[in-house]
């Protein structure tokens, strides 16, 4: 097996890891990576606002901020606590 084949077979098997142990789809893999995030909460950002990324969910609007806090088991505390570690692994990886 050539290096590139072998990496390629490492990266689905840690994608598939991380599908199984958080229970949702790729397309959230980046959200339930957030500290309060799990595949409900990711999911909810993402049928609520399109959020799919931490770079979305940086640029929120505070209509945006309101909606997710008016969302059952969610608070503006919550959605804060979210969005500042959204922002600290955005800035972390630039």
């Amino acid at each position: 097996m050539n290096k590139d084949a072998h990496k390629l077979l490492l990266e689905s098997i840690n994608e598939i890891h991380k599908r199984v142990r958080y229970g949702c789809k790729s397309d959230l893999l980046g959200l339930v990576a957030l500290r309060g995030v799990g595949r409900i909460r990711a999911r909810e950002l993402n049928n609520t606002l399109g959020v799919v990324n931490i770079k979305d969910l940086t640029m929120l609007t505070e209509n945006d901020k309101y909606k997710l806090s008016d969302l059952r088991g969610w608070s503006e505390k919550l959605v804060e606590n979210i969005i500042t570690s959204a922002k600290l692994l955005s800035d972390k990886n630039n």
